[in-house]
């Protein structure tokens, strides 16, 4: 009996990681599918667009200690659950704010592409 509940506790926590796998798939695919209208509505330069890239790298490396101190402190169940949720909270806003246009000046890819 012991046994059959341990198998059956392994297969949903591969199920589960398997379901967040498959939204946060759906959330950079979203992303990622709405570039060509981000540079043309920011009108971005090729330069500008790759510094606003490599700052999304930038920001998730820098995060990584926070990550492991919050599921130390949460477990990895709740912290993936709470991020998955703000995840789909924010594509939504996102969507729903498609007039947004940042002013030029405070546009910080703008400043570092053109001292490169």
């Amino acid at each position: 009996m012991q046994r059959s509940f341990v198998r059956d506790e392994f297969r949903r926590a591969q199920l589960a990681i398997a379901a967040l796998f498959c939204v946060l798939g759906f959330q950079y695919a979203t992303w990622a599918a709405r570039l060509p209208a981000l540079k043309s509505r920011l009108d971005l330069s090729e330069a500008e667009l790759g510094l606003l890239l490599m700052a999304c790298g930038v920001g998730a490396a820098a995060s990584f200690p926070l990550v492991a101190a919050l599921t130390r402190r949460w477990g990895s169940r709740r912290l993936a659950l709470v991020s998955a949720l703000f995840l789909g909270v924010l594509l939504l806003a996102l969507a729903a704010a498609p007039n947004y246009r940042p002013p030029s000046s405070s546009c910080a890819p703008t400043a570092w592409a053109s001292a490169v």
